[in-house]
């Protein structure tokens, strides 16, 4: 029993390094040619699957947290990982890029 209780604790441990929780990563929802932030609290960096969909850019609003901003670039899905320290937590999110109103500027 005691086998049993260290295997979830530590698997648990594992789980929570990786960004506070096994959910499926975050849905953000943003037109072509418009910007869309986040609060990551004081995760730095950022890595996308697919740059022609998005760009992407983090900022500093306080010593306590950073903004991760996605623009849309053209129609599709990506991945991004926020948090790019090892040994740190990370957030990832699914960016679905919809049809806006004109090109990015």
């Amino acid at each position: 029993m005691l086998r049993i209780a260290i295997l979830v604790t530590t698997l648990t441990g594992v789980a929570f390094a990786d960004g506070g929780s096994n959910d499926a990563p975050n849905r953000l929802t943003v037109a072509v040619a418009e910007t869309v932030a986040v609060d990551v609290g004081t995760l730095i960096g950022f890595l996308c699957d697919d740059l022609t969909i998005v760009k992407g850019e983090m900022t500093t609003k306080s010593e306590t947290m950073n903004s991760f901003h996605v623009t849309g670039l053209a129609p599709g899905t990506t991945l991004c990982r926020v948090g790019t320290e090892p040994q740190r937590p990370k957030r990832m999110f699914e960016i679905h890029v919809v049809p806006g109103k004109g090109p990015v500027r």
